[in-house]
């Protein structure tokens, strides 16, 4: 019997042709045996889908519309639709500057969650209520709610002693989800203001009373990029 038939992609664009080669590298040599890779190129100008093809990775065109947040939902929703219409039981969530072991796949798997994450870290500064820096340096992309209700970040020093934690938040980095989720919630953003379509995912999730889940044993490379860099960019 085959193995569940993974998705792996994400939406992308020109900006990201820094690490494509590293990325490529990783995601075609992947120890998984029932994948397929899908990346949708939003980017302004055309072109960028044929250097992603050279490196043997499947590309797909989207329309170039304004505003990088709604831009982002637009082309996850193209991945979500393939899943649904070609029978794929999950989607790996695999943003093209996170670099992930070889066996992401069968690791997130593992754990039999309808949505689970992996780790990689984002550099930030994080300040408190009164706007002193409480701290600065590399944080889970992984956030959890606290009893004032208010979602913060994990800290790498609290994921000691844990191999599997559940989680309120997360990135779309490095996210396995399964197909059953994907046919209840479509990637969208309301208010870009308020969020990403991450930020989104995760509200519908909790209305539908969905948990999420992180494999906190290991930690994915992530060739970072400011955030308001992509933003001018975009």
């Amino acid at each position: 019997m085959a193995n569940p038939k993974v998705l792996v992609g994400c939406p992308t664009y020109s900006g990201k042709s820094y690490c494509l080669e590293e990325y490529a590298k990783r995601v075609n040599g992947l120890s998984y045996d029932n994948y397929d890779v899908l990346l949708v190129d939003n980017s302004k100008e055309p072109g960028y889908e044929k250097q992603i093809q050279s490196h043997g990775l499947q590309a797909k065109r989207d329309q170039y519309i304004p505003g990088v947040k709604k831009r982002l939902a637009q082309s996850r929703n193209i991945l979500r639709q393939k899943v649904l219409d070609e029978g794929y039981d999950y989607f790996l969530s695999l943003e093209q500057d996170v670099i992930p072991p070889k066996n992401i796949i069968e690791r997130l798997m593992s754990h039999r969650r309808a949505v689970t994450s992996a780790v990689y870290c984002r550099y930030q500064t994080i300040k408190t209520e009164t706007g002193d820096i409480f701290y600065q340096g590399d944080v889970p992309v992984l956030y959890v709610l606290p009893p004032k209700d208010k979602m913060r970040p994990i800290f790498l020093f609290e994921l000691k002693g844990h191999t599997f934690i559940k989680i309120n938040g997360a990135g779309l980095g490095c996210l396995l989800i399964h197909r059953s989720v994907l046919e209840k919630i479509e990637f969208r953003v309301e208010d870009p203001a308020r969020g990403c379509d991450d930020n989104y995912f995760f509200k519908d999730l909790a209305s539908l009373n969905v948990e999420a889940f992180a494999d906190v044993t290991f930690q994915c490379k992530h060739l970072e990029q400011k955030w308001s860099d992509e933003i001018k960019k975009s």
